[in-house]
């Protein structure tokens, strides 16, 4: 099975949905943040509809620049089903979500401190073949910006658990890590036109643009 994996929409419906006509044979779609600028929630609705036309399904966490009121608007959609703070049985694989960010510097609507962070990942058992959607990369794992590494320490500490890391956020560190047997991928953001597919059950991740 193939996952359209994507980050770091902010807003830019148009180019989501060129990526869509571009990828029309994925079973599914994996949203790992940030859907909006900072507003307004109405974006997921367009998405909604944007894959409801793709006959299309898709998994989300929220980002650090989405309002925290997005979850609500995200579980009242038809085709996008949120899992910030819980694992759910998407296409037959275990997906655990964490949306959000740990603490910026720029006081982003949708911010978690690295304890709030750890305690959720805590819940989460991973396992063979789980994967964990979160919002920021693990620190010193595709999280460089300007030679200072930005990740969270608490997604550090535990996304050895999985067998695949979907994240985003740094929009600069775009790539595809294996750290000890654990394949981290940021597809780059999606706002520029960066995605990737996905075979979960192979590993293989392949960084594609417009």
């Amino acid at each position: 099975m193939e996952i359209l994996l994507i980050s770091d929409i902010h807003g830019r419906i148009e180019v989501l949905e060129r990526i869509i006509q571009n990828e029309s044979d994925v079973s599914a779609v994996v949203i790992c943040g940030d859907l909006t600028n900072f507003g307004p929630i109405s974006i997921v609705s367009d998405i909604d509809r944007l894959l409801n036309r793709a006959g299309l399904s898709a998994i989300a966490v929220p980002g650090n620049c989405d309002p925290r009121d997005i979850t609500g608007q995200i579980e009242s959609s038809e085709n996008i089903t949120g899992i910030h703070r819980r694992c759910l049985n998407f296409k037959n694989i275990k997906f655990c979500g964490l949306g959000g960010s740990n603490p910026t510097p720029f006081k982003t609507p949708f911010e978690l401190s690295e304890d709030e962070i750890s305690r959720i990942l805590q819940e989460f058992e991973g396992g063979e073949g789980s994967v964990l959607v979160s919002h920021p990369p693990p620190r010193g794992v595709l999280d460089e910006v300007r030679g200072a590494n930005v990740g969270s320490t608490s997604v550090a500490d535990h996304f050895r658990k999985f067998s695949m890391v979907f994240c985003g956020h740094i929009h600069e560190a775009r790539g595809i890590r294996v750290i000890n047997g654990t394949t981290v991928v940021n597809p780059g953001p999606c706002t520029n036109g960066y995605y990737a597919l996905v075979e979960c059950e192979k590993k293989k991740v392949t960084l594609l643009s417009l």
